[in-house]
């Protein structure tokens, strides 16, 4: 095997990745104790939830979004009809220390709040102008929304 002991984590973990399904074995040795332990871990592809969701009042529900990654919009819908089927009334969307993210993934979970074709954000260049549309059908509608950010 190789020492990753000299190696920072982005070169320890391109050393670790493989195709899905694969396993590679990785012998640890933790500090102050003498004898290395080998674990063998089997490659697989690692979803990071970034909403969480629950009811802080029995009428009001509250979802803290981490970031927007790949499959925020479809979690936070999901996480929205479960609050609503709980006797949710209004929403607390909690955006403090999300980085940001992707763009899309970002425009996606606007869309659940507003009607088709609604702009969520433009950018304007040198040169040329881009809008983001809202692209959802049916939007979460009638009831109060506070967004902390």
């Amino acid at each position: 095997g190789l020492s990753t002991k000299k190696l920072g984590l982005a070169q320890s973990v391109h050393l670790m990745r493989g195709r899905v399904g694969t396993a590679v074995t990785l012998t640890i040795r933790r500090k102050g104790v003498f004898e290395a332990k080998d674990f063998n871990v089997v490659r697989e592809v690692i979803q990071i939830h970034t909403v969480k969701a629950k009811m802080i009042s029995p009428t009001i529900g509250y979802i803290l979004d981490r970031e927007f990654s790949e499959n925020n919009a479809r979690d936070m819908g999901k996480a929205i009809v479960e609050l609503k089927n709980q006797g949710m009334k209004a929403l607390i969307i909690d955006l403090r220390n999300n980085p940001g993210g992707l763009l899309n993934d970002a425009v996606d979970s606007a869309s659940l709040f507003l009607p088709e074709h609604k702009v969520v954000v433009s950018m304007k260049g040198r040169r040329q102008f881009h809008a983001f549309h809202a692209r959802n059908e049916k939007p979460f509608e009638h009831f109060p929304i506070v967004v902390l950010v």
